[in-house]
């Protein structure tokens, strides 16, 4: 791993101290805990639950009510039991307004229980405004509340926007609740002793009611404080991919490198508290965060590198390092004792390395990764990857039609798209002759599959139709058009989950966002010969600037595209023995039309390099091609 950077200094161990762990007994002591498939009666004892258009959830509406389980058989200790569940005082704007003024603390009627034989402890559940939205999601239907205090307020309101009388949103039927909990929210929690005769009841209850009031449910847990040696054989690392490219996207809606683990027990348990290092004289480098999630059993968790910041709880969930494309070690440990540990090679491209059985001894490379899901049913193991497609023709401005031929090996297939996305096994089209006629401007994207082989490297080639005259150098830069203009992750759009920015008064933008995003970049020359194809980053830049149209960004050289660790080295525009890092593009790209712009290339020279040509201004004629892909000429 290479270390980014570090934002907390932990002084002291995790206050359960080094070697105790939460662990999940919840499939072994509740029935019925996730209301799977809509059933909400069974297992469950005292005033029967409801369902509205339940989607894997409970309720009880407008009513008083007890709901309990009697769990038998435990073992004595210290327990934690946790539902995702709210409570809505009333009707929606009753809750807001309850919960708003401060004081709301005796309307809080529904609570969470549990009872041993040291007696009840109770804990009021969450009010559905305490985790409000301040902007309505796209799933299920929602509460819009408003602060009524004569325009004291400032924040998201007017049906979207910052302004006076702010607009928030509270769950309003269950598939909004399920959203909800979903989404990490209303976690519900209480601790307890449980004594000698492994006795244990659960439950919710309301002796009294308001007008309208709601309780929505899901996600039961029970959870036994135990220690590491309680999971002995429980933790195993199962596949790893430095490398990732474009293959999973994380939580923090970037391709970082990751690490999956395997549980093959019986007892699954959650991963905060637990330590990932590289270092075996470290064993405490990396904390994982309370709430980090579950190793379920017989199931999987994937452990997400890179991309760590502390804007959104995705991005904070990232572990603050990187895996290391040369190869190294992965440990994991409860901070004195190891858990689980591997050591894994040079990394290659879109391939992982994984244990050809979940849990086996064996290792090998992985052509097809499967993160969250088992090795022997997905993997297509290997250790020779295909070499890339040989094409016939560079990328170039061509006239007329043209015949582009990419040889195939005795053997393999060829799959290719046109749409910017990278070829797989399930994306793309196969082409039985390799034989291409190209009569307009079009974006291809070629890769071998063999069996016994890891495919081959992505091989990229722009051809533009010559429909005007291109005299100066042109750019172009491929990608899936989602990792631009998806509202979920792309970078050129506002969308949906970015932050705000420079401007105080903005919108959050996903363009805010330090997102990487994977593109081919090529170089073609005023001579029409390509000079530069190969894969790269591409990241946003600039502070306020970052709203403007057109946007800018900067593309980044790095091993995990093959250990191409420079741009531009064989370009005519700079000096050939300068190897450039990063390129940033300060203004670029103005969507479907050609236009005179001016293209700022800031070139950020490798260390020890020489420092001329560290800026080059050039004016350039800018063009979009839309067919999924990216196309900048210059």
């Amino acid at each position: 791993m290479k270390k980014l950077f570090t934002t907390l200094l932990l002084t002291s161990a995790s206050l359960m101290g080094y070697a105790q762990v939460w662990i999940d007994v919840t499939d072994k002591y509740v029935t019925n805990p996730r209301f799977d498939n809509n059933d909400y009666k069974t297992g469950w004892l005292g005033d029967q639950f409801s369902a509205n258009n339940p989607k894997g959830n409970a309720e009880h509406y407008n009513k008083n009510y007890d709901t309990y389980q009697n769990l038998t058989g435990l073992t004595p200790g210290k327990y934690r039991v946790s539902v995702s569940a709210f409570y809505r005082m009333g009707d929606a704007n009753n809750d807001y307004s309850t919960w708003k003024s401060g004081n709301y603390r005796s309307s809080m009627k529904a609570k969470l229980y549990v009872t041993t034989t040291s007696g009840t402890k109770t804990v009021a559940i969450t009010p559905a405004s305490e985790e409000k939205y301040d902007q309505q999601p796209a799933t299920g239907s929602w509460s819009e509340v408003k602060d009524n205090n004569g325009g004291n307020d400032w924040g998201w309101g007017w049906g979207g926007g910052w302004g006076w009388n702010p607009s928030y949103y509270i769950p309003n039927n269950m598939e909004a609740a399920n959203y909800a909990f979903k989404d990490g929210k209303y976690v519900n929690t209480i601790s307890c002793e449980v004594g000698a005769d492994g006795q244990l009841t659960i439950g919710i209850k309301k002796e009294s009611k308001l007008d309208n009031d709601w309780t929505c449910l899901d996600n039961w847990k029970v959870e036994y404080m135990g220690s590491t040696d309680d999971i002995a054989g429980g933790i195993i690392i199962n596949e790893i991919m430095p490398a990732n490219v474009d293959v999973y996207l994380d939580p923090s809606f970037n391709y970082g490198s990751w690490v999956e683990l395997y549980n093959p027990t019986d007892v699954g348990f959650t991963l905060g508290g637990l330590y990932v290092t590289d270092d075996p004289q470290n064993l405490t480098k990396h904390r994982l965060i309370e709430d980090y999630g579950t190793l379920p059993a017989g199931g999987f968790a994937i452990l997400n590198f890179e991309h760590f910041e502390i804007y959104t709880k995705p991005s904070y969930r990232q572990i603050d390092d990187k895996l290391d494309c040369d190869g190294g070690k992965i440990i994991i440990s409860d901070g004195k004792k190891v858990l689980a540990e591997q050591e894994y090679p040079a990394a290659i491209a879109r391939t992982s390395y994984a244990r050809t059985e979940d849990g086996g001894e064996t290792w090998a490379r992985n052509g097809n990764p499967s993160p969250g899901a088992s090795n022997q049913t997905s993997g297509k193991f290997a250790e020779i990857q295909l070499d890339a497609p040989v094409v016939d023709k560079d990328a170039r401005v061509f006239s007329g039609s043209m015949q582009v031929t990419v040889s195939i090996p005795e053997g393999a297939t060829l799959r290719y798209t046109t749409d910017g996305t990278a070829p797989t096994l399930t994306n793309g089209k196969v082409s039985s002759t390799g034989v291409f006629t190209v009569n307009k401007t079009t974006c291809y994207r070629f890769r071998l599959f063999k069996d016994g082989y890891l495919p081959s490297m992505v091989a990229t080639r722009t051809y533009i139709y010559k429909d005007k005259e291109y005299p100066l150098p042109i750019i172009s830069v491929v990608t899936d058009d989602k990792n631009l203009n998806s509202e979920e992750y792309g970078v050129f759009v506002r969308g949906k989950n970015g932050r705000k920015g420079g401007d105080p008064n903005a919108d959050p933008a996903n363009w805010n966002m330090d997102w990487d995003r994977p593109v081919s970049f090529e170089y073609i020359t005023d001579k029409n010969e390509c000079v530069v194809s190969q894969e790269c980053d591409l990241t946003m830049c600039g502070g306020w600037s970052r709203a403007w149209t057109p946007h800018s960004f900067k593309l980044k050289a790095g091993k995990a595209y093959d250990f191409q660790t420079s741009l531009l080295h064989n370009s005519s525009i700079i000096n050939p023995t300068t190897k450039i890092k990063r390129c940033k593009f300060a203004t670029v790209v103005t969507m479907c039309r050609p236009t005179l712009v001016v293209l700022e290339i800031r070139l950020a020279v490798a260390s020890g390099m020489p420092s001329y040509n560290r800026l080059l201004p050039v004016v350039v004629w800018t063009l979009t091609i839309r067919s999924g892909s990216l196309c900048m000429c210059s």
